[in-house]
């Protein structure tokens, strides 16, 4: 139907905003690159090990030894760079994406393959929007705070109404939940 918006459509934008996060994300390693030399010559040993793992189980001989001197290297490698950063006062994953779902790092599918969480609850908050649901999910949310109130006044138990529940989980912004 016109106006729909399909799985596909929603990873294609999750993806997206993955691409630019990727992308600020190296533009951030670059500027501290030039504030910093010794991160770009860090980073450049890091990114070629995978080549160098490859080398070293092409060349025969001991394979797991020269592969665990590559792994400890690269450990070695990882806490400099840490303590660069750390005594600049800059977080050690300063350069790293920030994507907004650490379960699927916005590629919409989890590591065993199975479509992400983010995904089911983007595509669910769209057709609750189309709907017209979110009104109603704001109101029953006001009548609950409301029903709160007066059952905190009464001293009755505290409980949180199913609908409560269902418009909290679309819409965060719209029902806060009382600390206790």
């Amino acid at each position: 139907m016109p106006g729909d918006i399909s799985i596909n459509e929603i990873i294609s934008n999750a993806l997206s905003h993955r691409d630019l996060a990727v992308h600020e994300a190296e533009q951030k390693k670059r500027g501290m690159w030039e504030k910093i030399p010794e991160l770009r010559r860090i980073d450049n040993i890091l990114m070629k090990t995978g080549s160098r793992i490859m080398s070293a189980s092409l060349s025969g001989g001991d394979i797991e030894s020269k592969i665990s001197d590559i792994e400890r290297e690269n450990a070695e490698l990882l806490d400099k760079k840490k303590m660069l950063l750390v005594s600049r006062g800059i977080a050690p994953d300063y350069d790293e994406p920030q994507f907004d779902c650490k379960k699927c790092n916005d590629t919409g599918y989890t590591d065993d393959g199975r479509l992400c969480v983010c995904i089911k609850k983007k595509r669910t908050s769209f057709y609750v929007r189309k709907a017209g649901w979110a009104k109603i999910c704001l109101y029953k949310a006001l009548i609950t705070f409301r029903c709160h109130t007066i059952q905190t006044r009464l001293r009755a138990p505290k409980t949180e109404s199913p609908n409560a529940r269902t418009c909290r989980t679309f819409f965060p912004f719209a029902v806060r939940r009382r600390s206790r």
